[in-house]
């Protein structure tokens, strides 16, 4: 049987990136890397912080309390996903980050551009390699 599901999602540009060389469109915008799409129901805050404004704590990097709140761990999305997707950002120019939170667990997820929400529909992958979870 097949199963859909729908959803609200942010959705980023991750892998791209000012600085990066040839992925860089007019005035530096990003134009290459790859689209992710997080839910927003977890999405928190929406935010801008330049290299400067980020500090180095506990062998990571954090973004200073939000709108008076604790320090959140600070984490390149591409980076975290992992190959192929590099975390090509260059410069000091203020970077877009999505704050996120699950339960208590909360974190600013670095990415290139935000492009905007959508309603997406989702199916389970069938084929080669899936399996039942």
């Amino acid at each position: 049987p097949l199963t859909l599901a729908s959803l609200r999602a942010l959705l980023v540009r991750i892998g791209g990136g000012p600085g990066s060389g040839a992925d860089d469109g007019p005035a530096g915008a990003p134009t290459g890397g790859h689209v992710a799409a997080l839910p927003t129901a977890f999405v928190e805050r929406l935010v801008r912080a330049a290299p400067d404004a980020l500090r180095h704590a506990a062998g990571g990097t954090v973004l200073p309390g939000v709108a008076g709140g604790a320090p959140l761990p600070w984490v390149a999305l591409a980076q975290l996903l992992g190959p192929p997707l590099a975390d090509r950002w260059r410069g000091d120019a203020p970077r877009p980050a999505v704050c996120l939170h699950v339960g208590a667990r909360r974190v600013a997820l670095a990415v290139d551009a935000l492009l905007g929400e959508q309603e997406l529909v989702v199916r389970p992958i069938v084929g080669r390699g899936a399996r039942d979870v």
